[in-house]
C-alpha cells in the first residue's frame, strides 16, 4: 500500500486564507476531492466566501458540512468537526489535526507557520511526529512548487 503523502507548505505570513484557495483550486483541477479542516465557525463561513468569489474566472463547488457525509456530491468540503471529517483523496489543513487522522488520506497538506515563533515550534513538532511514524511520504516544499505540480 502507497504511503500517505505529507506536504508541508512552507507559510512566512499570517493571510493563510489565500494558500488554502490555490490549494484547493490545484487539488480540484487535478480532480482530487478535498476536505478542508478548520476548527471555528468563523475560519469555515470566511473560506465559503473566499471560494466563491476570490478569483473571477474560477468556481470551486464546495459546501460546509455540519454533519456526517456518506457520499460526497461536492468536490470539496469544508469541516470544522474532526469527528465527522469525510473520506476524501486530500486533506487541506487550515487548522492542525493530530498525525492520527493523516492515515485517511492519499494526500495530506499542512503548514510550516514559520511567521510566529510559537506556530513555528508547533509546525515543527507536528513534522517530527509524521517523520517519526515512519509510514508517510513526507515533503517540505514552497507553495510555488506544490502549485507547479
Amino acid at each position: 500500500m502507497d504511503k500517505t503523502k505529507v506536504i508541508f507548505i512552507d507559510l512566512t505570513i499570517s493571510n493563510k486564507q489565500k494558500y488554502v484557495c490555490d490549494i484547493v483550486e490545484k487539488l480540484f483541477n487535478d480532480d482530487k476531492n478535498t476536505a478542508v479542516y478548520v476548527k471555528d465557525s468563523k475560519d469555515a463561513d470566511m473560506l465559503d466566501r473566499l471560494l466563491w468569489v476570490w478569483k473571477q474566472d474560477t468556481f470551486i463547488p464546495h459546501i460546509i458540512a455540519e454533519e456526517m457525509i456518506e457520499e460526497l456530491e461536492d468536490p470539496v468540503v469544508i469541516i470544522k468537526n474532526k469527528e465527522i471529517l469525510p473520506k476524501t483523496e486530500a486533506l487541506v489543513l487550515f487548522d492542525p489535526l493530530p498525525i492520527d487522522y493523516f492515515d485517511l488520506y492519499k494526500i495530506v497538506i499542512d503548514f510550516a507557520e514559520v511567521y510566529s515563533p510559537q506556530k513555528t515550534k508547533e509546525s515543527r513538532t507536528r513534522y517530527k511526529q509524521a517523520r517519526d511514524a515512519d509510514n508517510y511520504d513526507l515533503k517540505f516544499i514552497k507553495l510555488g512548487e506544490f502549485l507547479k505540480q
